[in-house]
């Protein structure tokens, strides 16, 4: 596991500054939005989409520690499979139960990275999730190709089959659930 930077020590690390702010010449790339709706209360799909630690069947690989919680923020180590290696990128994740998640790569390949779910009831039974976000490097021409090109596609593969997990996964939970399940589903 990476060293963590140096930082006041009664400070917790969800509460330390990010020393890479985006510089002049920083490329700043707007990722794909996508939308899904959920045939699922609010909360439920908010509960499902912020539980960390787990893989929803037919989601790509990835894996995730939750290295500190503060309140609704928490630090995240994400793990997930490249071409030749493995990334490995070190968030902080701001729950804004249930309405919001978002994103914030602290260390990773990437030097800008942001990225929010919204989750809009569309009916009590019906959840709209909203996806969208930022990417971006200090790279000169190259970090924007990368950017542009390579993360720019390879977050919008990686969310839209994570979206459609989310979706098969938390419309068979309300079906069965006694908590969150549909009036009609008797």
């Amino acid at each position: 596991m990476r060293a963590a930077p140096s930082c006041p020590r009664d400070a917790p690390y969800s509460e330390w500054p990010v020393h890479r702010l985006p510089s002049v010449t920083m490329r700043i790339h707007e990722l794909r939005p996508i939308s899904v709706e959920i045939a699922a209360p609010q909360a439920l799909v908010f509960e499902m989409a912020a539980a960390t630690g787990g893989v929803l069947p037919g989601s790509p690989p990835h894996s995730s520690e939750v290295l500190e919680r503060d309140g609704d923020t928490l630090l995240v180590l994400y793990r997930t499979p490249a071409v030749v290696t493995e990334l490995v990128m070190l968030e902080r994740v701001r729950l804004h139960p249930p309405d919001r998640i978002e994103y914030e790569v602290l260390e990773g390949p990437m030097e800008h990275v942001r990225e929010t779910l919204a989750f809009d009831m569309v009916e009590p039974h019906l959840t709209l999730v909203r996806y969208g976000g930022t990417v971006g490097s200090n790279r000169a021409v190259v970090g924007g190709l990368i950017a542009r090109w390579v993360a720019v596609p390879a977050y919008d593969r990686f969310m839209r089959r994570q979206l459609r997990a989310l979706k098969l996964a938390a419309e068979a939970r309300a079906v069965r659930s006694r908590r969150y399940g549909r009036p009609d589903a008797a």
